[in-house]
């Protein structure tokens, strides 16, 4: 007779876990979409640690989603420590990081699919990208390409630490990925979304790329924008609703880029413009970024970390966009303002006391001079002023220029208009 089958023995560690197993979970699956999404956005650094998430209206809108949907995800971050909120100021990413990463492994660990299988399609995802370009550099695959390579992103974003070789390779060949396709088109065209109430960037931007009309163009769509405040009308204009269906318009004319040619993110926080960049993006597979945005790629472009600040908002606002860029890690030494809110009459502002404004913002100390406002006439007057003040002067409307053609390649100087676009 055989001997009846013995179990095998169970360790101990084991034996402990099985005794204090709970029933299953039974989860909301939309809300820990919109979680894991929250923490993917903040490890592939749309949203940096210790930063201002935007207003639960845009975030519910960019995601798609209710907002009761939206408040539970956040409150079950917020329970979990990847999020807290200050009170009077809005919800926050934490600060330190190493709190940061053990969390979000762990909730990355609870929500996700088995990490092998993901991170086993990023690679075949980014790989595909890597063949595409290599068969194809021109613009006709250009969205395919960047289409997949944002879906592997997404993917590996999920399960930091994973670099594949497909990764380091798309990396590698990136900006090559960029020249090929500037060099492939003529015209290059950049789409710029402005300010309704703003009358200077169009005159000046013509005047900027005059000299490039067989090279350049540039063209516009407008969102309605007449006041520059911190209380809530004022806010609402910057409507991410707004900004699509301008962006909508624009594609239409096959831009290569988009560009927000306004500054709301440098008093409601930077990450506010890299959602709704991110949103065009996905809405029309054309690369964007914002005035603001700009600002902060030109302070790393030119190692600036100490700057002087020029507005002419009240001083409430320029207060709000000290604080925003000093929680990016850039120092304001010194400011002046103007104290006008009405947009239309930033455009009416004298040269003379245009001068006399960056002349009193500017410090010994200050690396750089920022002027922020996209509806100024400073621009016309950078040259003299850099030359007067032996820094960089940093306006915000040659910015909003500056940046999309560095996306896109761009590396002709355009003289008369100061550093940044002359070198």
């Amino acid at each position: 007779m055989p001997e009846p089958r013995r179990r095998p023995a169970v360790p101990d560690d084991q034996r402990a876990a099985q005794r204090t197993t709970l029933g299953p979970v039974h989860r909301t699956r939309l809300t820990d979409d919109v979680a894991a999404r929250l923490v993917a956005g903040i490890i592939d650094g749309r949203f940096k640690l210790g930063e201002r998430l935007p207003a639960e209206r845009d975030l519910a809108r960019y995601l798609d989603v209710g907002r009761p949907t939206l408040r539970e995800a956040l409150v079950t971050l917020r329970a979990v420590g990847l999020l807290e909120v200050r009170h009077g100021d809005g919800t926050f990413v934490v600060h330190r990081q190493a709190d940061f990463l053990a969390k979000a492994l762990s909730w990355v660990v609870l929500l996700d699919a088995p990490a092998a299988n993901e991170i086993d399609e990023a690679r075949r995802t980014l790989e595909s990208a890597v063949g595409a370009f290599e068969d194809n550099p021109g613009l006709a695959s250009r969205n395919q390409i960047l289409a997949r390579v944002l879906q592997a992103v997404r993917l590996l974003a999920r399960h930091p630490g994973h670099h594949t070789n497909a990764a380091r390779q798309l990396e590698r060949r990136a900006p090559a990925l960029q020249v090929a396709n500037v060099a492939s088109r003529r015209p290059l065209r950049i789409g710029m979304i402005t300010p309704s109430s703003n009358t200077m960037v169009e005159p000046i931007t013509a005047a900027v790329t005059a000299p490039f009309q067989q090279q350049l163009s540039i063209h516009y769509a407008r969102i309605p924008v007449t006041r520059i405040a911190l209380d809530r009308p004022s806010q609402q204009q910057f409507d991410l609703d707004a900004m699509i269906s301008a962006a909508r318009l624009l594609a239409d004319a096959r831009v290569h880029a988009i560009c927000w040619n306004g500054i709301s993110a440098a008093w409601k926080g930077s990450a506010s413009d890299r959602w709704i960049c991110e949103a065009i993006q996905r809405e029309t597979g054309i690369p964007a970024t914002s005035a603001t945005l700009a600002q902060l790629e030109a302070f790393r472009a030119y190692g600036v970390r100490r700057y002087a600040l020029a507005v002419p908002y009240r001083d409430d606002v320029r207060k709000a966009i000290i604080r925003v860029y000093g929680e990016e890690g850039f120092d304001c030494v010194n400011s002046a303002h103007l104290g006008i809110s009405v947009n239309f009459k930033f455009a009416e502002i004298p040269a003379e006391t245009l001068r006399t404004l960056v002349r009193r913002a500017d410090s010994p100390t200050a690396e750089a001079v920022v002027v922020h406002c996209t509806n100024l006439a400073t621009a016309r007057l950078v040259e003299q002023l850099e030359a007067e003040l032996g820094k960089p002067v940093f306006d915000s409307l040659l910015l909003a220029l500056w940046h999309p053609l560095r996306m896109l390649g761009w590396n002709q100087p355009i003289p008369h208009w100061g550093r940044v676009l002359g070198e």
